[in-house]
């Protein structure tokens, strides 16, 4: 193919090694369908599994408990987030894009095409979810929040609601917790945008 000298197959690219690296994070790219080893394909599998098992669950079950006391916002994005779970397994959907119709077919239109077009969405997906969570950092900071002492009913805003044993949204080491689990949790759910 012109432009791709030595390059046979779409993830031999330098840019589907970045986009391999971010879905082996999760478990989700698809090395034993590409004939790749496996390493540490079941680490990731599990951890996948772990988290979102427990977002759909505790989400479900945060949505069930307060459809009724939570703002529209609230619950729209719960849902998204528990609908969103099922993103998560795409093994199937990612070796077809790649085998069939990954834009390496179409490299007589320009060999920089999907170079340019899979790191603008990846820099735009992490800086779209970096924002968000820094969006709710600030938030809770210019509400006393983050305060030696937070005001006593303080209620600490997060991207994503649980159903927990504990309480985080009036409690700082609660919203931490839940923060960073978010935080992690994204990761899960934004490696498929890409």
């Amino acid at each position: 193919m012109p432009g791709f000298r030595g390059i046979q197959r779409p993830y031999d690219l330098k840019y589907m090694r970045y986009l391999r690296v971010a879905l082996m994070i999760i478990g989700a790219w698809p090395g034993k369908d590409l004939g790749e080893g496996e390493r540490f394909r079941l680490v990731y599998k599990f951890w996948n599994f772990v988290i979102c098992f427990h977002n759909l669950i505790a989400g479900a079950v945060y949505l069930w408990n307060n459809m009724r006391d939570i703002a529209f916002y609230e619950v729209v994005e719960t849902l998204l987030t528990v609908l969103m779970i099922g993103v998560c397994v795409h093994d199937i959907l990612i070796t077809d894009f790649i085998v069939d119709i990954h834009l390496f077919r179409h490299s007589n239109v320009s060999e920089y095409l999907c170079h340019f077009f899979t790191l603008y969405t990846y820099v735009f997906v992490v800086f779209l979810f970096t924002f968000s969570n820094l969006i709710l950092i600030l938030n809770n900071i210019s509400k006393g929040g983050f305060s030696r002492q937070p005001p006593p009913n303080k209620t600490y805003e997060h991207s994503v609601y649980y159903q927990l044993p504990f309480d985080y949204q009036h409690n700082f080491n609660g919203f931490m917790f839940v923060f960073i689990f978010n935080c992690a949790s994204t990761v899960c759910t934004s490696a498929p945008c890409v």
